[in-house]
């Protein structure tokens, strides 16, 4: 009989000892925190032994939104928007489009103005007529496909030349076989005419005036 009452004891006793060791752990165990229903969607990085201090970091806040918090502190903690900083894009430039209307010239711009080259030539001897000349080159001579014909047998087929040279008319000899003048004087190489000036063509006379 006392060693049936021993053995009760005995396991009495170890039942005891399990007990105090079992309560001893779940006393040192921290309790992890408890999850609200709207954190269920939260996620935690890293978790620490039981123990021990750790530096895990926890992405978004666990705390239970208070009764007094309006509906902006009842949303998840997840939905929380994040700062983060976004590079600046380049604003890109647009040339403006082409104007229809054409530029206009700058009018302080000197205008560049042609003389307007004009004189008369009278038929005074070997001949008659009178031409009026412009910008370009009049032939003399006796052929009839001469701008200025002669019909005096001392001048040439083809014998002077009259052009333009500036803002007058100069003369050239054709190499003609009499020669031409200007007020009496020989023609041996291009000859300006001022105005007011009598030409010999062979026999032939001719007066050059300006006009304007």
């Amino acid at each position: 009989m006392n060693a049936i009452a021993l053995i009760v004891v005995l396991v009495a006793l170890a039942i005891v000892v399990a007990a105090a060791v079992l309560a001893t752990r779940r006393r040192r165990a921290p309790e992890p925190p408890a999850l609200s229903a709207t954190s269920a969607d939260r996620t935690i990085v890293g978790l620490a032994a039981p123990g021990e201090v750790s530096d895990a970091t926890m992405v978004g806040p666990m705390v239970a939104p208070s009764a007094s918090a309006g509906p902006a502190a009842a949303r998840p903690a997840a939905e929380t928007s994040l700062d983060i900083p976004v590079a600046a894009t380049p604003a890109t430039r647009v040339a403006p489009p082409a104007s229809a209307e054409p530029a206009r010239p700058d009018e302080t711009e000197p205008t560049l103005r042609i003389p307007k080259l004009r004189a008369l030539v009278t038929v005074i001897r070997g001949g008659s007529g009178t031409y009026e000349l412009s910008a370009r080159e009049y032939t003399i001579g006796r052929s009839t496909r001469s701008d200025i014909v002669l019909e005096d047998p001392s001048v040439s087929g083809h014998h002077a030349l009259l052009v333009p040279h500036g803002e007058a008319f100069a003369i050239n000899d054709l190499a003609s076989t009499n020669g031409t003048t200007v007020n009496g004087r020989p023609v041996t190489a291009t000859q300006v005419l001022h105005g007011e000036e009598t030409i010999g063509v062979g026999d032939a006379l001719l007066r050059y005036e300006r006009i304007g």
